[in-house]
């Protein structure tokens, strides 16, 4: 995984001080890059550092 950090959903929002259901919303749009962890659409996301920030960086300041 060449040393990049990876976040469960939970983990994620945690992270970044919002709700699990506000990632969840973010990937399912297309908006947060994560992976899959099991086959055929499968298994539990990870995300990574990198993927998070890019997200949080596209978000309109208030």
């Amino acid at each position: 995984m060449s040393g990049q950090t990876y976040f469960t959903r939970r983990e994620a929002a945690a992270e970044m001080r919002v709700s699990e259901k506000t990632i969840e919303r973010a990937i399912a749009s297309g908006r947060l890059r994560a992976k899959r962890t099991g086959e055929n659409g499968g298994g539990q996301y990870r995300i990574s550092r990198a993927a998070l920030e890019e997200w949080f960086d596209g978000l309109v300041d208030a």
